[in-house]
Formats: C-alpha cells, sequence, structure tokens
C-alpha cells in the first residue's frame, strides 16, 4: 500500500506541474521545512552518549558479564585443585590390649604407627590437569563469546533507542503539520470555500497524530530502559548522538564475508571437542587400579622391640572395570564432532543471511534517502498549494502526506535494520575483538 501510494504521488506531481508552475517554488519552501531534523545530527558533546560510550559503559559493568567474569574464577580453581594429589592416611594400630598374665607372655603389646598412601597410576593427575586447563579457556572464550554478544545487543539496542527519537520527531512533525491543514481547512471552510466534512477529516488526522505521537514517546522510554539494563544501569540519564545512526558503511563483499575459524564461537567448539577426548583419555586411565603403599612401624611393648612394616594393596578390576565411563566417554567425542561440524553450517548460514540483509537494508536506505523521500516531499508540497488553490482535493493532500510520512517512517526503520544486520555480521565474524583487545579481555 505505501508503495502505490508513493507512485500515486509521483504521478499527482507530474500532473500538476505544468498548472503549478508558479508556486512550485513556495511549494518546495514548505517541503523543505518538514523535513526530518534528524538527517544532519548535531556534533555530540560530553554529555551525549555515543555508541562507543554504551558499548565501554556495558563491558565495565553489565551483570552478564559479570557472571561469566566468576566462571572464569571457577575454572581457575578447578584447575588448581586438578592437579593435587591424594592426602596420605595416618594409622595408629594397638594389638593384644588386656589380656592376662600368660597371654602377655606369649602375645605382648603391640602399636603400629604408619602412612598410607595411594598412587595414582596411568598419568591421571595429568590427565586431570589438561582437562582443568581446557576448562579454563572455554571459560574464556565464553567471557569473550558473552562480551561480543553484549556489544551485538548493545548497538542493537542503541540504534532502538535513535529509531525511537526519531520516530517522536517525526510524530510532532505530523502533528504539527495536522494543525497546519486543519487550520488552513478551517478557514476555508469559514469562507465556504471547503465543506465542513473537510474540516472534520482534518480534526481526525490531528486526533490521530496525537495518538501517534503518545505512542512513539511510549517506545522511546522502553527503549532507553532496555539499553540502560544491558549498560548495567538503572536509567540513562543523558541523550543519544544519532551520528552513527546515519552513517552507512558499505557492506562487505560476499567474498570478504567468510566464516572465520579463528573467532571465539569457532575456537570454543574446537576446544571442547579437545576437552571430550582428553575425558576419554582419563576414563581409560581410571580403568587401571591405583596400588595403596603402607609403610609404618610396629612397637613391642615391655622388650622394647620394633619392626618396620612396609604392605601393598592393588584393587582387582573385576567387578568394575570402567567400562561405561569409557563409553560414555567415546561418544561425548562424536557429540562434540557433529557439534562442531553443525556450528560451522549454521554460523555460514546465519552470515550469509546477515550481509544479505544488511545489504538489501542499505540498497533501500540509500533509495529512500535520494529517490523517495525528495520526490514524496515534492508531492505533498504541490497538493497543499494546489488545494489551496482549488486545483486539489483534500483528499489528495491526505494521501500525499500520508505517503511523505510512511516513507520517512519506512527510512527510520530501514536505518534500524541496516544497523541489526550489521551487528549481527559483526558478531559472526568477531569483528570487536579489538574493541576486547583494547580492554584486556581477548587472550
Amino acid at each position: 500500500m505505501m508503495t502505490l501510494r508513493i507512485r500515486a504521488t509521483l504521478l499527482l506531481a507530474a500532473a500538476c506541474l505544468p498548472s503549478l508552475a508558479i508556486a512550485q517554488d513556495e511549494a518546495i519552501k514548505i517541503a523543505d521545512s518538514s523535513e526530518l531534523t534528524q538527517t544532519a545530527p548535531k556534533k555530540a558533546d560530553s554529555k551525549t552518549l555515543t555508541l562507543e560510550k554504551a558499548l565501554n559503559i556495558g563491558l565495565a559493568q553489565s551483570p552478564r558479564l559479570a557472571m561469566f567474569q566468576s566462571a572464569r574464577g571457577i575454572a581457575g580453581g578447578e584447575l588448581q585443585q586438578a592437579g593435587a594429589l591424594k592426602n596420605p592416611e595416618l594409622s595408629v594400630n594397638s594389638q593384644f590390649i588386656g589380656g592376662n598374665k600368660q597371654y602377655r607372655v606369649v602375645n605382648p603389646r603391640q602399636n603400629f604407627y604408619g602412612l598410607s598412601q595411594v598412587v595414582e597410576s596411568g598419568g591421571k593427575v595429568n590427565k586431570r590437569e589438561r582437562i582443568a586447563s581446557s576448562g579454563v579457556l572455554i571459560a574464556d572464550l565464553e567471557y569473550q563469546n558473552a562480551a561480543l554478544e553484549l556489544i551485538h545487543d548493545i548497538t542493537i539496542a542503541y540504534a532502538d533507542v535513535i529509531a525511537a527519537q526519531e520516530n517522536v520527531a517525526l510524530a510532532e512533525e505530523r502533528r504539527k503539520l495536522a494543525k497546519e491543514v486543519l487550520s488552513s481547512i478551517s478557514e476555508r471552510v469559514a469562507a465556504a470555500a471547503a465543506p465542513q466534512i473537510q474540516q472534520n477529516r482534518a480534526d481526525m488526522q490531528l486526533s490521530l497524530a496525537d495518538i501517534a505521537y503518545d505512542r512513539a514517546k511510549r517506545d522511546l522510554e522502553s527503549s532507553r530502559k532496555a539499553l540502560a539494563a544491558l549498560m548495567g544501569e538503572t536509567k540513562l540519564s543523558t541523550s543519544l548522538s544519532a551520528k552513527s545512526f546515519y552513517s552507512l558503511a558499505k557492506p562487505p563483499k560476499p567474498e570478504d564475508t567468510n566464516l572465520p575459524e579463528d573467532t571465539p564461537e569457532m575456537r570454543w567448539h574446537d576446544q571442547q571437542l579437545t576437552q571430550s577426548r582428553q575425558k576419554l583419555s582419563l576414563e581409560r586411565a581410571n580403568a587401571l587400579p591405583d596400588p595403596r603403599i603402607d609403610v609404618g612401624i610396629t612397637e613391642i611393648s615391655g622388650v622394647n622391640g620394633r619392626a618396620l612394616t612396609v604392605g601393598l594393596a592393588v584393587p582387582i578390576p573385576v567387578l568394575n572395570a570402567n567400562r561405561g565411563n569409557i563409553e560414555a566417554a567415546r561418544h561425548g567425542v562424536k557429540l562434540m564432532e557433529e557439534k562442531m561440524r553443525e556450528a560451522g553450517y549454521v554460523h555460514g548460514m546465519e552470515l550469509e543471511k546477515a550481509s544479505q540483509r544488511m545489504q538489501s537494508a542499505y540498497n533501500q536506505a540509500n533509495t529512500l534517502k535520494k529517490r523517495v523521500i525528495p520526490a514524496a516531499q515534492k508531492s505533498f508540497g504541490l497538493a497543499r498549494e494546489g488545494y489551496v488553490a482549488g486545483r486539489f482535493l483534500y483528499l489528495d493532500v491526505l494521501d500525499t502526506q500520508r505517503g511523505l510520512f510512511d516513507a520517512k517512517q519506512q527510512y527510520i526503520e530501514t536505518l534500524r535494520d541496516y544497523h541489526a544486520a550489521k551487528a549481527g555480521v559483526e558478531l559472526l565474524m568477531a569483528k570487536n575483538l579489538g574493541l576486547l583487545a583494547a580492554k584486556g579481555e581477548s587472550k
């Protein structure tokens, strides 16, 4: 419908050009006065929240990253514990206590003092340390992934706030214009140059513009709260700069958007596979029995006799050979291999879709800015001047007015879609790793 409306306004402009050549200059002035004031954003001052500032604040104090930071601490503790050996056992044993005199002659009291130590075989300690080291790397990569996703979400939320700001400005402009049109029509109705129904329609348009303005303000407040939550703030107390919102970078070529293999996401899958293989190796080692060595001194009461006691105990893996855990770990390796393959396919497909959306939004935004909106501006100005001169109906003015504001609103939504798609491409290609490196979070 909007496309048909815009086409109708263009045809209307073409039809009225011969009869309105004198009024054209004044019409263009009217159209220029109703342009989006945000197309030339003001220079941000120190109190304005830019996208870069929002990202830095979010990375510094977001609760989401605080959780992953704690996970890194957990992994570090597990690594520290993985290399710990089993504690030795102290044994104190006293035998032949309380016997009568004749029994004590044959079996005097004996006291035993000894230590027992389980010796883990098969390199279990080293294998646990490797698993824990992989866990530390996995926690670091999860933190990097979370940081990149936070950058992605803040970028989109920032664009949502700017789009909401622009929609408020557009709704206010629409309301102001509806008031001007109502005033103009009221004068024509008072002069009996137009029927009363046209004034009623103009009044209805003003009411609709008021409703749209209130809704736009509520949407702005909601989007500001969403951005504040991502940044770890209770609310936003500063205004946002629209400079980056209207800055469109040309999308990369398809050959430049191949999925990198060294992104934190792909490295995470690779490290998960490595850790699953390490767990399989540990389970195989757990099938080997761990001997227990006993060393102690036996002291014979009454004769001051002492003897060294040495013992060795080895579990016999007859009832439990750890076969179930080995089989589970083997399937865990296969599971991680398939997940890694799937991740490569899915991320490649998502990157292609995001790149296409970015290119499409880029093309649409340029078309709307350079062709559609200027033509709709001119058509509305000509229709309004033609109505004042009695050459057009009020419905023609309404139609061109709706076409103009639909085009402007579509331009804002297209810019928002562009930034969302661009953020998706940057996330999948890990383009913002440099921002993490600057903060010392990329390893």
